[in-house]
């Protein structure tokens, strides 16, 4: 094995996880999407967009604890994230609040 070729294969992985997590939001498999997210944090701890894309997830659940946990260690991993962030967030509340009204 060549040195340094270990965290390559990380860096893979975690990626891999994170696009199929990626792929089942868009497929409204929200459950699916979670567990892939949280693969991908389980593999590499400081992989900021899993946490922002999982916290989304669960906020769209009203799951605001679980979901300010995972947006400020996005903000912990990614300083410069948080206008983006706050974009993200916003909206996400919009369409959350929207499916509730009749």
């Amino acid at each position: 094995m060549k040195q340094g070729s270990g965290r390559g294969n990380k860096q893979k992985r975690t990626e891999v996880y994170f696009e199929r997590g990626a792929l089942r939001q868009t497929q409204t498999d929200s459950d699916g999407a979670i567990a892939d997210y949280s693969k991908a944090i389980e593999i590499d701890s400081t992989y900021a967009d899993a946490y922002a894309e999982r916290g989304l997830i669960l906020l769209s659940r009203h799951l605001d604890r679980d979901a300010e946990k995972d947006f400020e260690r996005y903000l912990e991993l990614n300083q410069d994230g948080k206008d983006y962030l706050e974009q993200r967030i916003k909206y996400a509340r919009y369409v959350r609040d929207k499916k509730r009204k009749p």
